[in-house]
């Protein structure tokens, strides 16, 4: 049986207890924390390991997203496995529910 979870359709302004799937340690990362705050234009990626990627004060927005995108894609730990990785935020709204695999 799958269990729907509501973070994975959230959508709004970025909230730090919004953000689904991620580890305790990557919640507590200062440009995680503090992302709100942070240069726009920016994006964030997530990939469903949890793995989370941030770019900020790019020259645009579709700058931001694919820098975010190519940092989680390229990530040596995961060296692809499982797919590719989603945009989760741009500047300080939450697409996630959009499942978008690049940058628009």
């Amino acid at each position: 049986m799958s269990k729907d979870m509501p973070r994975l359709h959230y959508a709004g302004k970025y909230d730090l207890s919004q953000i689904p799937i991620i580890r305790r340690i990557t919640r507590q990362r200062p440009e995680v924390q503090n992302y709100d705050k942070a240069m726009e234009p920016k994006a964030i990626a997530i990939h469903p390991w949890g793995k989370l990627f941030i770019s900020a004060g790019d020259p645009s927005l579709k700058d931001a997203q694919t820098s975010a995108l190519a940092k989680c894609n390229s990530d040596p730990a995961r060296n692809g496995r499982d797919g590719g990785c989603f945009v989760y935020a741009i500047n300080t709204d939450v697409v996630i529910d959009e499942r978008r695999m690049q940058a628009k």
